[in-house]
């Protein structure tokens, strides 16, 4: 019997964080179910060019569907009030009924789909059986970095979705325990499914013989959005202690494109840093799998991680690793050369020097340590839209 499952994979132009990065390495990996077993029906944004040849006979796509939004006035009326948002929250709706979430499109009803798959938070309310991801649990561990609306968002929202799912899939032990102690009702309902094989896959790409971009050695690189969690400004600190007076070495940061008017930007003039710090936007996989590479060291400074792609890319490149000793990066055991308290200037300081040094240097690349492939990561997935769909 063939099941048949609706991917909700809507992503944004250009995105390249680690929701795409899973999306895409799903539909890789799909390539090899065979057809007879399962049918999948792609739900996308407007940009649908990732699924270029990773389509299956019989798959098909339902682009930019029209899904009905939620009340934004009910969200208006609360005027960034955190009483007035607790109040919409409290507010008795039932779940199926409630109006201030975005509506399963119409196109979903008639493509006869047994299962709904959400691979990224921002679902949409269906009675079709369904497995969501929320990911994380940032908004718990710091509120001070969302506003109110965005905090009463995600326990709206989320949590309304991981709800209605037949299933709650996260990436890692240490975000089950997160979402099972924040939402109880939901602790037996949690699978732990680890999705950076499939995210690792598409890094695997040869270089592009159009790229000239050189960067001057030694470098260190931090590829990461500008989120408050990726704490990008005590990194600058620690970067211009470890490298004043010393040997140069530049920065490179990746990952979001430069505005001067932005914090990241103003702290590097601040700091002096203009010669010695490189903000290259977004770049190619093929451009990042050079720089792991190239790069003297990955620094990971991030103080909120479910799991970290760059992490692993950087172990699989045997590139040394400085990371923040946080639970997201010790997620399966990786050979990182030197952990950091991520508040402490003064010690992230300490581990950068430690990685620029050649004489702290391991005599061999660490050995990759990784608890699930890509094959044993789908065939997990493929058996949990089977058991789903047969509830």
């Amino acid at each position: 019997m063939t099941t048949t499952v609706a991917i909700d994979a809507r992503l944004r132009p250009g995105q390249s964080d680690g929701v795409a990065r899973f999306a895409r390495g799903l539909a890789r990996a799909l390539r090899e179910i065979p057809v007879h077993r399962l049918r999948v029906v792609w739900i996308t944004g407007s940009e649908v060019s990732w699924l270029d040849g990773l389509l299956r006979a019989g798959d098909d796509v339902i682009r930019d569907p029209i899904v009905p939004a939620g009340d934004v006035e009910l969200w208006r009326q609360a005027h960034g009030d955190p009483n007035a948002t607790l109040a919409l929250l409290r507010s008795p709706q039932t779940p199926a009924e409630d109006p201030r979430l975005p509506r399963c499109p119409h196109e979903l009803v008639e493509a006869g789909v047994d299962v709904v798959h959400f691979v990224s938070q921002d679902a949409f309310v269906t009675s079709l059986p369904s497995i969501y991801h929320p990911h994380d649990m940032f908004h718990v561990a710091f509120p001070q970095f969302l506003d109110v609306r965005e905090l009463g968002w995600r326990e709206l929202a989320w949590r309304t979705y991981a709800r209605r799912a037949d299933v709650v899939c996260v990436v890692a032990p240490h975000i089950r325990d997160e979402v099972a102690r924040c939402w109880p009702e939901l602790a037996g309902a949690i699978r732990v499914i680890p999705v950076e094989p499939l995210g690792l896959d598409g890094v695997s790409v040869p270089a592009d013989p159009a790229d000239q971009l050189e960067v001057p050695q030694p470098f260190v690189i931090y590829p990461a959005g500008r989120w408050l969690n990726k704490n990008h400004i005590r990194l600058l600190e620690a970067f211009s202690r470890a490298t004043d007076g010393g040997e140069p070495a530049q920065l490179v940061l990746t990952g979001f494109e430069p505005d001067p008017a932005d914090a990241v930007s103003v702290a590097i003039r601040l700091l002096g840093l203009d010669d010695r710090v490189q903000c290259l936007g977004r770049v190619s996989d093929a451009t990042l799998a050079r720089l792991y590479g190239q790069a003297a060291a990955v620094v990971l400074p991030s103080l909120y991680e479910a799991g970290s792609f760059p992490l692993w890319e950087a172990a699989r490149a045997g590139t040394r690793i400085a990371a923040s000793d946080i639970p997201g990066h010790r997620t399966g055991e990786q050979a990182v050369d030197v952990w950091f308290d991520p508040l402490d200037s003064e010690d992230m300081t300490r581990a950068i020097a430690y990685v620029l040094d050649p004489s702290t240097a391991r005599s061999a690349a660490p050995t990759v340590s990784s608890y699930a492939s890509i094959q044993g990561t789908v065939a997990a997935f493929v058996d949990l839209y089977e058991h789903v769909a047969a509830r």
